[in-house]
């Protein structure tokens, strides 16, 4: 049995790949380190000399401006094609994609039953807020933020909270997490746009105090909120 590596030499062992070489390892194997220096310099090394022409050898355009492939006329109306291509197709993708984005947004909306479009729902613009009561914090709304300011106003006592706590959904067990928490109160507060059958079911199964403060109630407090 010769070596597979194209040395002529015998072999003396098999590798799991099948191969066969003249040496303990592949590396030892002078055709093999040919074949790795010939690879890195892009020529064909000695494996594939019976391959058909072409295969496994570098482009012979690589490298080679539009220019130098077609000269410098037809260079010019490629490129022009390609800028109004590309133009044509980034604006039809665009409204595709704004189309079937409103379509999905809309199906699910109907499928988990939403208690009525509230514009700018789901769309909470998340933020980090520096808190003279509660240190910094990240806020998931606009809502939220409002809140939390009216919270430092008032020298209120209050943190966000990060605390799960499970309910039932569909035979399945959920959790939730409010949005605050007042100190002195023992009051979690949570701040909504909208709510749902899932909210519904996750705030009677709270165990604490818990006020949920949606857009009238937060105007309520004089704030402005859309």
């Amino acid at each position: 049995m010769q070596c597979s590596y194209g040395c002529g030499k015998e072999a003396i062992k098999q590798f799991k790949t099948g191969n066969w070489c003249c040496s303990e390892s592949p590396n030892q194997c002078s055709a093999r380190r040919i074949k790795d220096s010939n690879s890195k310099k892009g020529k064909r090394p000695l494996w594939m000399s019976d391959w058909p022409d072409g295969v496994g050898k570098p482009s012979p355009n690589k490298g080679k401006t539009l220019e130098q492939l077609y000269g410098e006329d037809k260079a010019k109306s490629i490129i022009l094609k390609m800028s109004q291509n590309a133009k044509r197709t980034n604006i039809n993708i665009n409204e595709e994609t704004e189309k079937v984005r409103k379509e999905k947004l809309s199906k699910i909306a109907k499928e988990r039953k939403f208690g009525g479009y509230v514009k700018g729902s789901g769309r909470g613009k998340k933020q980090w807020y520096e808190s003279k009561m509660a240190g910094r914090v990240f806020l998931d709304s606009s809502y939220e933020v409002a809140y939390a300011k009216w919270l430092d106003d008032k020298e209120i006592q209050w943190k966000k909270n990060l605390i799960k706590f499970p309910y039932e959904w569909e035979s399945q067990t959920k959790y939730y997490i409010p949005d605050f928490y007042l100190i002195d109160e023992d009051l979690y507060i949570e701040v909504k746009g909208y709510e749902t059958d899932k909210d519904k079911a996750k705030w009677a199964a709270f165990p604490f105090k818990l006020k949920i403060m949606k857009r009238e109630q937060l105007k309520e407090l004089g704030l402005e909120v859309k």
